[in-house]
């Protein structure tokens, strides 16, 4: 970046709505990504963060956030709904009652208003919420909305950063048709969701710009902890879920089953084969799947439970290969440059096959298929070639997403 163009944004105010927590090291991850992009602009910086004090995830997620970024000009607010989906019914609706009279105008949310006044830019982080299947879904893309309704309100600008699609009901299409339309610019991180949204709405096409995770685009000159983690030769790290779409329910137990027994099959054959193989849950809802596979296994595996991103980057980066089932345990693994085996449940939607073929990594359906036992072997006697080619198209892509970004904040 140029000295003049770094010297302009010097005086951008940025607002960055949400900032994710630690109980899932993928949303962390986008998190500090996206901060990481935009420290880098020498830009001002508030984050609204995706829970309030009332959720201890809050608390946990600030400490890390703070420390991350204790020599940089970004400071964190509390988001004004409560969105915790491990609520109980009551509270949910309660939850869903509360934000419903926010947005409705009904409660004010004066610290929100007040930072999308102070805005020169705002952008809506990355993720995976270009999807509507249900009233629950609709009822959080209107309070995740929220933020943007009131930039486009007070006629401040917004684009949407790495958005991935899954199916959309009508209504929800018609709640995204309004933030597209208003937005300058929306970033989608794969191109099996951008062809669907462009199928979607065709008199948006330039809205979309094909980009990339937000992850990417970690700085690892950011980190600030010192290195704890190492293996010896020939080890082979996997990552687990059980979950559907978002992490709202159980998958069915034959699917369960179908993964369970896949993945001690592959582990077995592996350790047959000279490899360790350790488990690694990076999101608070694989503990249970995680911990059920480590006991099935016994005293042939090991077990890593970690949220942190940098940590989990410097596990990856010790490992040969990795079998994921989370889509940001291979893009945290890939982003160190080690390859991985994609592996999951069609119901996931368009981003995990979209990044595998993006890296050029091969998967398969746990609904289709099991894990390809001769592939995994080929990757790993190919890894310095994957890695490789890892690079070169995480590196295009990012200077792609970079030039549109500048031309954004500078126009």
């Amino acid at each position: 970046m140029s000295k003049q163009l770094k010297n302009y944004l010097d005086m951008k105010n940025i607002l960055l709505v949400y900032g994710y927590g630690l109980k899932n090291s993928g949303d962390m991850a986008i998190t500090e990504g996206a901060i990481d992009s935009l420290v880098a602009r020498n830009c001002n910086i508030k984050v609204i963060m995706r829970y309030n004090k009332s959720n201890w995830e809050y608390k946990e997620s600030i400490e890390y956030l703070y420390s991350r970024y204790n020599k940089h000009n970004v400071c964190f607010y509390e988001c004004p709904f409560t969105l915790n989906r491990d609520s109980n019914l009551l509270k949910t609706v309660v939850n869903y009652l509360q934000g419903e009279l926010i947005t409705l105008g009904l409660f004010k949310a004066k610290q929100v208003e007040e930072l999308v006044e102070w805005a020169d830019y705002v952008f809506f982080n990355g993720g995976n919420l270009f999807r509507c299947n249900s009233f629950v879904d609709f009822a959080r893309l209107k309070a995740l909305f929220f933020p943007l309704d009131l930039a486009i309100k007070k006629k401040k600008p917004f684009s949407v950063l790495s958005q991935s699609a899954a199916n959309i009901n009508k209504a929800g299409k018609n709640k995204l048709k309004k933030i597209i339309q208003s937005s300058e610019r929306v970033f989608v991180r794969e191109a099996i969701s951008y062809n669907k949204l462009v199928e979607i709405y065709p008199s948006l096409k330039g809205k979309f710009i094909l980009g990339i995770d937000m992850a990417f685009y970690i700085n690892k000159e950011l980190d600030f902890m010192e290195k704890s983690t190492s293996f010896n030769n020939k080890v082979i790290a996997i990552t687990i879920r059980t979950q559907g779409i978002g992490d709202i329910n159980e998958l069915e137990d034959n699917l369960k089953f179908s993964i369970i027994n896949n993945i001690v099959k592959i582990a077995s054959d592996l350790i047959s084969t000279g490899y360790s193989i350790v488990l690694i849950s990076q999101n608070v809802k694989d503990d249970e799947p995680t911990e059920y596979l480590y006991k099935k296994m016994k005293d042939k595996v090991k077990i890593i439970k970690e949220r942190n991103p940098q940590r989990l980057r410097e596990i990856y980066s010790n490992v040969d290969l990795l079998i994921g089932m989370r889509l940001h345990s291979i893009i945290l693994a890939s982003v160190v440059g080690t390859p991985s085996f994609g592996y999951f449940i069609k119901e996931w939607g368009y981003k995990n096959p979209g990044l595998m073929d993006f890296l050029s990594l091969p998967y398969s359906y746990v609904d289709e298929s099991n894990i390809n036992y001769s592939k995994i072997l080929e990757i790993i006697k190919k890894k310095d070639i994957y890695k490789s080619n890892m690079k070169k198209k995480i590196e295009a892509e990012k200077e792609s997403m970079d030039h549109f970004i500048n031309t954004l904040l500078t126009e």
